[in-house]
């Protein structure tokens, strides 16, 4: 009966600790897909406007 109380009270510790690097995790990867994606968008429109001009020029 104790060791059910002791196991109850770690999952109550360790459920909040989880769920709070969840989120984490979860924000900490929208940050980074937010940052990078207009870098790659920029790169390919500036390698797209490369590629044409020197298209064009030939």
């Amino acid at each position: 009966m104790l060791l059910m109380f002791v196991e109850l009270g770690t999952l109550m510790l360790v459920a909040p600790m989880v769920r709070i690097l969840l989120v984490l995790g979860v924000q900490l990867l929208e940050v980074v897909s937010l940052l990078l994606l207009p870098q790659m968008l920029s790169a390919a429109m500036l390698s797209h406007l490369c590629f044409g001009t020197s298209d064009s020029l030939t």
